[in-house]
């Protein structure tokens, strides 16, 4: 699922605690729905529950939050830009262990369109579709803010 390996692959770059422990970094998808419209074609959406579990993470948890909502603006911004949804949405759970050091679940929603096309020798293709750019279709300048995957926020335009 496209969705998934674009939020690991963010988790790795922007936080070196994932890159140095992959083991204790799942992600994962439930609950999971297909829908499909009935309508001519064979396209279809689907939509699930993704859960990105931090095992023994010995930072603060802001830095896995910023990454997710970062990623969110990008590849699920209904998260972020529909009041009702970036209010109760991205939940998470957190286990504070002995040693100071937390296990956090973090669980949000996440729909994914997979285009299915047929080419002339009879080929069929699934193409998962990621989300339209949400700075057109807000008119947000490009470098309001971004996250370096350094581990560092930049404030470009701010």
């Amino acid at each position: 699922m496209l969705k998934v390996d674009i939020l690991r692959e963010h988790l790795n770059k922007a936080i070196p605690w994932v890159r140095s422990n992959p083991d204790n970094l799942e992600t994962r998808v439930r609950k999971g729905n297909v829908v499909s419209s009935g309508r001519p074609g064979a396209s279809f959406e689907y939509r699930y529950h993704v859960d990105v579990l931090a095992m023994d993470f010995p930072d603060d948890i802001e830095m896995l939050t910023l990454v997710i909502l970062t990623w969110a603006r990008d590849h699920q911004p209904d998260l972020i830009f529909n009041p009702d949804k970036r209010a109760r949405e991205v939940s998470f759970d957190a286990d504070i262990l002995d040693n100071g050091n937390v296990d956090v679940l973090f669980s949000f929603p996440v729909s994914e369109a997979v285009t299915v096309t047929r080419d002339s020798d009879g080929r069929i293709t699934f193409t998962p579709q990621d989300e339209p750019d949400y700075r057109k279709m807000y008119g947000i300048s490009e470098g309001v803010w971004d996250l370096e995957f350094d581990g560092t926020m930049t404030d470009d335009g701010l």
